[in-house]
């Protein structure tokens, strides 16, 4: 599968822009969008017969998404990439839920994000050399991805340094067969660094860069660089939070999209369930459950959202169809095997996410072509709280 970008058209007051983005003859699509995560898609399946049965379906295939990219992910570290080359099994066993992703969505277009802590990648004595980058590079192949993204070996390793890796790397994925090579940049870098990085990228013609999300407040110089581009070229940003968490409730999906990104995807992070004293799994409460609210795009707990718009859900998307609030918290609370809780909710809440997001960027859109993406902003509470709160601290 080959990929085409066309810069159509960008919001002159906040370096918002649609793109088309074109797969084949008969398949492209508009960003900004958000793509659909591994972490996403398990629970789509693990969730999915109960919502076809609730609309009366039965139990059969699954209410496929819209989004046309999908992101897989590992986390990574040096002990991991090294016991890949010491350790029989270890490399098999990784793969095996990459490779199923890929084999779920066959027609889809998959990047590949190679997630590395920015605290590991920061300490200078943990330079990812190229031979693990070749590990990576030869993990990916072997998980029949083929577009194979190569993050670099230190964020602030030289210019000369990353060119040289990038070759080397960029030669051995597209002798392995890889349709396209996806170049990853860290924003956490420095600035000077950050911007040769990119330029060289859009000179060697590279039609998709991937990024690295870090703070935003912290590296702002290079999220502002980004903001003033209009490359042809598909900016796509990584491991996206899933709040902005000075408020735990502003849905962050919807912000870098307004820095130049054109995608962007979550990067779930495990958190361990709290425990009791006597080791008891401590679930929160059904009204606790927080779900994605579409008119102020924020993540509001079910009872806020009584509070703010009565026992209607406001969604027609598979997961809230034919359903008041009382209906959703009793009918989404309990899976297809019985199991029920708050955690059972939650994970109905996060398919309805994708759906509801996803659905809201083309909103989003229509606002960008009309040069009116402040619009857009202040009709949405949380999203305008968001810029409000940076505007006064910048």
């Amino acid at each position: 599968m080959t990929i085409r970008i066309k810069s159509e058209v960008k919001d002159e007051d906040t370096g918002a822009r649609v793109v088309r983005v074109r797969l084949s003859s008969s398949n492209s699509f508009e960003t900004p969008t958000r793509s659909l995560t591994s972490t996403e898609h398990n629970y789509q399946v693990e969730t999915m017969d109960k919502i076809v049965s609730s609309l009366g379906l039965g139990q059969g295939p699954s209410i496929a998404f819209e989004n046309q990219i999908v992101q897989a992910s590992k986390s990574h570290d040096l002990l991991q990439l090294q016991r890949f080359l010491k350790q029989n099994g270890v490399f098999h066993q990784a793969q095996r839920s990459v490779t199923g992703l890929v084999n779920a969505y066959p027609n889809k277009f998959i990047i590949y994000y190679p997630a590395f802590t920015a605290k590991m990648l920061y300490d200078e004595n943990n330079v990812i050399g190229i031979e693990n980058l070749k590990t990576l590079v030869d993990f990916q192949v072997n998980c029949n991805l083929k577009n194979i993204s190569i993050p670099e070996s230190h964020p602030n390793q030289s210019f000369d340094h990353f060119q040289q890796d990038l070759q080397a790397l960029s030669k051995r994925a597209l002798a392995y067969g890889a349709d396209i090579v996806i170049p990853y940049l860290d924003m956490g870098m420095e600035n000077d660094l950050f911007e040769a990085k990119y330029e060289h990228l859009i000179d060697c013609g590279f039609p998709i860069i991937g990024a690295a999300y870090r703070k935003y407040s912290e590296h702002y110089p290079n999220y502002r660089f980004l903001q003033q581009r209009d490359d042809d070229v598909l900016l796509v940003c990584s491991g996206v939070d899933r709040y902005w968490r000075s408020n735990y409730t502003t849905s962050f999906m919807h912000v870098p999209n307004f820095w130049g990104f054109d995608i962007t995807s979550l990067y779930a992070r495990s958190v361990p369930p709290k425990k009791d004293k006597f080791g008891n799994v401590i679930r929160k409460s059904i009204d606790e459950v927080k779900r994605f609210d579409a008119d102020s795009l924020g993540l509001v707990t079910l009872s806020n959202h009584e509070q703010m718009y009565g026992t209607e859900l406001r969604c027609e998307c598979p997961v809230c169809q034919g359903k008041d609030i009382t209906q959703f918290k009793q009918e989404c609370s309990v899976d297809s095997k019985g199991n029920k809780g708050s955690h059972i909710l939650d994970k109905f809440c996060k398919v309805h996410e994708i759906y509801a997001s996803t659905s809201e960027f083309t909103n989003e859109r229509r606002y960008i072509k009309q040069n009116d993406a402040k619009t857009y902003i202040d009709s949405h509470e949380f999203l305008k709280v968001f810029f409000d709160s940076n505007s006064q601290s910048s």
